[in-house]
């Protein structure tokens, strides 16, 4: 066999294998993007519960430090004093949208 038929035998059988050693690249790439995506996912869904519960944790410190003034007022006074005399503490609003901290909310 002479050296030129040696040389393209080895191309010929060289090249299909170099370009399923690509094929194997390209599986890895997507699947570490997926990966890359779904952790991001994660990361936000995560980052935005610590927001909520952030928000959640200060409104019921407002309603704990609010009910403490109340019961400081009742504590101290020497004598019980009507409701309606006392001087009432902003309480927790009636009005203010529900934080459900297992619900995720979307912001943009």
């Amino acid at each position: 066999m002479n050296p030129q038929a040696a040389f393209l035998l080895c191309v010929a059988m060289l090249l299909p294998a170099s370009t399923g050693c690509s094929l194997f690249g390209r599986d890895k790439a997507a699947h570490l993007e997926s990966e890359s995506e779904r952790l991001l996912a994660d990361y936000r869904y995560e980052r935005e519960r610590a927001n909520r519960l952030e928000l959640l944790n200060n409104v019921l410190s407002q309603r704990v430090e609010s009910l403490e003034k109340r019961l400081a007022i009742h504590v101290d006074g020497a004598e019980p004093t009507p409701v309606a005399d006392r001087r009432q503490p902003v309480d927790f609003p009636s009005t203010a949208p529900a934080v459900d901290p297992w619900k995720p909310t979307l912001r943009r």
